[in-house]
């Protein structure tokens, strides 16, 4: 899949010749597998994300389909998700050996919540994922305490959500783990496909160690069942050079939101006032109705802006995947949601909005 040059962020200029630099000294390194930069970044992410491990993997695809199989479920057991997600997120459960079962979100947060989950959950359901959708983080705490009340076991995708904290709670504290994307347009991107899983669960970690490498030890002996799922040791010397950068990202996001919430208002925008630090990876904004979103892609394709937005469809409508549901609230938001323009201040965006 081609990622376009207007797509790259000031991050790859800002690191492109320190890299350049040391390609030489890569090349004369012993292992281009889980080597010392893969290590390197494992540790100095997990302690970023104020968890004990992270594991790196080949993308963030793979990493929640490696979490969904630790799970050990029955093969066809269902998986609440939510309906207001990526396609990968589905294809994942599929993998695992599991059904989906859609959930309706919360129009403000366009996240799940304790609600929609009860109008979806059945007996036939043994486990649940909590998707940070756009880098908004759900209610873990509240969603945590359900799934212990149904026998539930709870997982994240948070493959949107590098950087996204909560004053009473981090990434992958009230789950068993937490699947992490590098994919180059995220907020820390990799020049590559690129992922992994967060945890605190020691367990975990040893698992998804043996199962990203052929089921293969340290001495290269076969411990238990595998494939080929490592990070390679390029994206993990990127990523590293780029996670020093992170906090001036998050300024710069916070400036472009900001900017947006003086202008607009916060009405429309995916914001509650949670105590929860969201990291914008895109900013959404939620029009009055899908006629006007055809006049504001309109106005896109007039100014050379990105005119398709992030979801035009509840995901159980996408061709593969349709399953004949109908949930109200996604339903609404995929009819008239647009994202904003999120690496600049848009005045002109601003002001069509505001005759619209």
């Amino acid at each position: 899949m081609m990622v376009k040059e207007k797509e790259m962020n000031w991050q790859n200029k800002k690191i492109i010749n320190e890299v350049k630099q040391e390609i030489d000294s890569f090349l004369k390194k012993k292992f281009f597998l889980l080597g010392d930069y893969t290590k390197c970044f494992q540790e100095s992410f997990a302690k970023s994300q104020n968890v004990k491990y992270f594991m790196g993997l080949s993308s963030g695809t793979v990493a929640l389909q490696l979490l969904l199989r630790a799970l050990q479920l029955s093969k066809g057991s269902k998986v609440l998700v939510s309906s207001f997600c990526p396609i990968p997120t589905i294809m994942s459960i599929y993998e695992a050996g599991y059904i989906p079962k859609f959930v309706d979100i919360n129009v403000k947060t366009l996240n799940i919540d304790i609600s929609n989950l009860e109008k979806s959950y059945d007996t036939d359901c043994q486990a649940v994922i909590a998707v940070h959708i756009f880098g908004k983080l759900c209610k873990m705490s509240d969603i945590s305490l359900w799934c212990k009340t149904k026998g539930l076991l709870l997982v994240e995708d948070a493959c949107q959500a590098v950087n996204s904290n909560h004053k009473d709670f981090s990434i992958a504290e009230h789950s068993l783990g937490a699947a992490m994307s590098f994919y180059p347009t995220k907020n820390l991107g990799a020049w590559g496909d690129a992922g992994g899983i967060l945890t605190n669960d020691e367990l975990l970690k040893n698992k998804i160690n043996y199962l990203r490498n052929y089921g293969l030890n340290e001495s290269f002996e076969s411990e238990s069942m595998g494939g080929n799922y490592r990070i390679d040791e390029l994206q993990a010397m990127i990523l590293l050079k780029k996670l020093p950068l992170q906090a001036q990202d998050m300024k710069n996001r916070d400036s472009i939101l900001d900017f947006y919430i003086k202008s607009l208002g916060i009405d429309k925008l995916q914001m509650e006032k949670d105590e929860g630090y969201h990291n914008k990876h895109v900013i959404s904004y939620l029009l009055e109705s899908s006629v006007d979103r055809e006049k504001y892609r309109t106005f896109c394709k007039e100014n050379g802006l990105k005119e398709s937005f992030f979801y035009e469809h509840p995901i159980y409508k996408e061709k593969g995947i349709e399953k004949g549901a109908f949930l109200k609230n996604c339903e609404d938001v995929c009819s008239r949601i647009i994202n904003l323009p999120n690496n600049n201040k848009n005045q002109k965006v601003v002001s069509f909005l505001k005759e619209l």
